[in-house]
């Protein structure tokens, strides 16, 4: 079987939540075929400029052309869209060939995401009329969302939740499928065993720091749960860590007692080793976090919300804590630091779940099973 991935940008080591997906999709589709990959980004895209089309990447005719003429000439039983953002490339494909099976993979509904990120940047007054001011594009942002479920043979998302939130937009087919996000490859090499706890519990916090949800946390951390925190533990540390902090983060948390700021770490492996404690105060976004994923394979406890937990199918006082006000985060982060015990059976039953459901093997059986549901004949598994 021959397949073709389009994917929005090329990547040497996967660290986004985006290429760590494409990643695991792309392993899980080379043990079904020839598995190509093809990075539209490099060869010209840019972002739409209009508002209405903020969900979908503006894609040259010369470029599309040049991707459809490569893909044509590959002969593929299957192509692998990375969502919505590639749509006009998907609308090219179905005009001009080649003659194939279509899946979109959804990394999130991104028009509901959309909602989320205007809600994320409106606070205040502000936050009060968001929705007047993007009435308009809220309404017409869904029209992609439907158009490339009418152009696929499947869509792909990453949850049972996206899945329904996909059937609010449009009606759900039997071939739509969970693929769920993977652990990341780099939590199951060897070496990874946490250091000796010092007493005092160690936070972190990791995610993309120019994404307005993760800024926001970022900030409830600093100025409402850290300080109660300090009252309990004095010496209690704080590492936030990720990718594009702006100059005003850097400086919010370098002036904040007890945090640090580690800017697009190369390696997150150390900084799990010395964390007590991932706490994850998220309360817009959309999809299914991986830093989450991160930090159960990792055997971190984790403190988070329901938000931030959505979709993985965790269960309270199992795999993680659940809180929702920082009172909530300041208890159970306390509970953590001085019962041992529970701390030991999240980090257990964390690592468990993380890996029986979210690891490479169970990407692969998922890929395999979405594409025999197509009708296509994957090779038989190694």
């Amino acid at each position: 079987m021959r397949i073709v991935q389009l994917i929005h940008h090329s990547y040497e080591t996967p660290n986004s939540g985006g290429d760590i997906r494409n990643e695991a999709v792309h392993k899980a589709l080379q043990r079904l075929g020839t598995a190509s990959q093809i990075a539209v980004g490099d060869l010209g895209s840019k972002p739409a400029r209009q508002a209405a089309a903020r969900t979908v990447i503006a894609v040259a005719q010369s470029v599309t052309e040049t991707i459809v003429t490569e893909i044509k000439s590959l002969h593929p039983d299957l192509v692998v869209v990375e969502g919505v953002w590639l749509l006009e490339v998907a609308e090219a494909i179905r005009r001009y060939g080649p003659d194939c099976k279509l899946v979109f993979d959804f990394h999130n509904i991104e028009s509901l995401l959309l909602q989320e990120k205007d809600r994320a940047t409106g606070r205040g007054i502000l936050g009060t009329i968001m929705p007047q001011l993007n009435r308009r594009r809220w309404q017409r942002a869904p029209e992609a969302d439907r158009k490339a479920f009418m152009l696929s043979d499947a869509v792909w998302v990453c949850s049972e939740t996206d899945r329904h939130l996909l059937g609010t937009i449009s009606p759900l087919r039997t071939v739509d499928r969970v693929i769920a996000n993977p652990v990341p490859e780099w939590c199951q090499r060897p070496g990874l065993a946490k250091t000796q706890s010092r007493g005092a519990p160690d936070l972190l916090f990791v995610g993309h720091l120019g994404y307005a949800p993760n800024k926001i946390a970022v900030n409830r951390i600093c100025t409402r749960i850290l300080p109660e925190l300090r009252q309990k533990f004095p010496d209690i540390q704080l590492v936030v860590a990720g990718r594009s902090p702006n100059a005003r983060l850097r400086k919010f948390v370098a002036k904040t007692d007890n945090a640090e700021l580690v800017a697009s770490p190369v390696d997150l492996g150390p900084l799990y080793r010395q964390a007590t404690i991932a706490i994850v105060p998220l309360s817009e976004g959309g999809g299914t976090r991986i830093k989450v994923l991160e930090a159960l394979a990792c055997g971190v406890p984790l403190v988070a919300t329901a938000k931030a937990v959505e979709g993985l199918g965790l269960i309270d006082g199992v795999h993680f804590l659940e809180a929702a006000t920082d009172q909530e985060f300041v208890s159970a982060v306390a509970r953590l630091a001085s019962d041992r015990q529970t701390a030991e059976g999240l980090s257990r039953e964390g690592m468990k779940m993380a890996f029986e459901n979210f690891g490479a093997e169970a990407i692969a059986v998922s890929v395999r099973e979405a594409v025999t549901t197509l009708g296509l004949k994957p090779n038989a598994p190694a």
